[in-house]
């Protein structure tokens, strides 16, 4: 039986960081995080494809080879300047700090945090609403954000009532210290359905609309909780770590858990979207994702 093993450390340019180093088995990932130099609390740790935690033991497919080599993936997102080091530890552990997504350019990071709520009840009827939603902080000051919203109910009599939004909005955001980001939106549309044939939104002609921006009249986007243009990371971060497995009465339950990606925003070509007064080099983070 494997008693230690070696590892090594590479950038990713290929360039050893550290190693090679014997450490004792069965390996930890806090045993290789505190072998390695001048680690950054928000890097990314990677063995093969996958990204490693900064906690546990690492799991290996039978016996463990002797020589075990990771990928660090150095990040610097300004955004998370000012927030605990635990804080930023669970988003580091749970995925949201990643590489750039597709259609980004490979240099950039983000902060990527997408989330499902619902709630489910019945009484004279039965229905539920969906609240799913993404937030995209690229570490070049960029934020995109997308949601699909969906409320239903059928009466016990056989009305049906739906109402069904799409919504995306993006911007740029200055950080301001503290976890706190000063963001200025550039655009913000919206697709509203409603809706009396069960089930779901059903066939309609509703077109994608543009959404006013004004900054004095306190009409801006609620994608992200802000307050006048202020987004609070630690606020946002920490709502979106906490999930609801599922809770309340047998009527009315509610229920929140993260998700890897984010709603598709249905209806929508790089002309629609560029129409709208969003880049068109934005198309696919919008046109891709999870399905209502």
């Amino acid at each position: 039986m494997t008693t230690a093993v070696n590892v090594v450390v590479l950038n990713i340019a290929g360039e050893v960081e550290m190693g090679p180093k014997e450490l004792p088995m069965p390996l930890l990932a806090e045993d290789v995080v505190g072998a390695i130099p001048d680690l950054h609390r928000m890097d990314i740790l990677l063995l093969g494809e996958d990204q490693i935690g900064r906690r546990g033991e690492i799991p290996f497919e039978g016996e463990a080879p002797d020589t075990v080599t990771f990928t660090i993936v150095k990040v610097r997102p300004g955004m998370l300047d000012g927030l605990d080091d635990e804080l930023v530890t669970q988003l580091v552990d749970l995925g949201a700090v990643q590489n750039s997504p597709p259609g980004f350019p490979d240099e950039l990071h983000c902060l990527n945090l997408a989330k499902k709520d619902t709630q489910s009840f019945c009484g004279g009827g039965f229905g539920g609403k969906e609240d799913h939603r993404q937030c995209l902080l690229l570490s070049d000051g960029r934020i995109l954000a997308k949601r699909h919203d969906s409320d239903d109910y059928m009466e016990r009599n056989g009305d049906y009532n739906g109402s069904f939004i799409w919504e995306m909005a993006e911007g740029t955001y200055e950080v301001e210290g503290g976890g706190h980001l000063r963001v200025t939106w550039t655009a913000w549309a919206e697709l509203r359905v409603r809706s009396t044939a069960p089930f779901g939104p059903g066939d309609f002609t509703n077109t994608w609309q543009a959404k006013d921006l004004n900054v004095e009249a306190r009409r801006l986007p609620t994608l992200v909780h802000q307050m006048d243009g202020m987004i609070d990371v630690k606020d946002v971060a920490s709502s979106w770590i906490k999930e609801d497995p599922g809770s309340g009465l047998a009527c009315a339950r509610t229920a929140a858990h993260r998700t890897k990606d984010g709603p598709m925003m249905i209806r929508l070509t790089e002309e629609i979207l560029e129409g709208l007064g969003f880049p068109k080099e934005h198309f696919q983070f919008y046109s891709t994702g999870r399905r209502p």
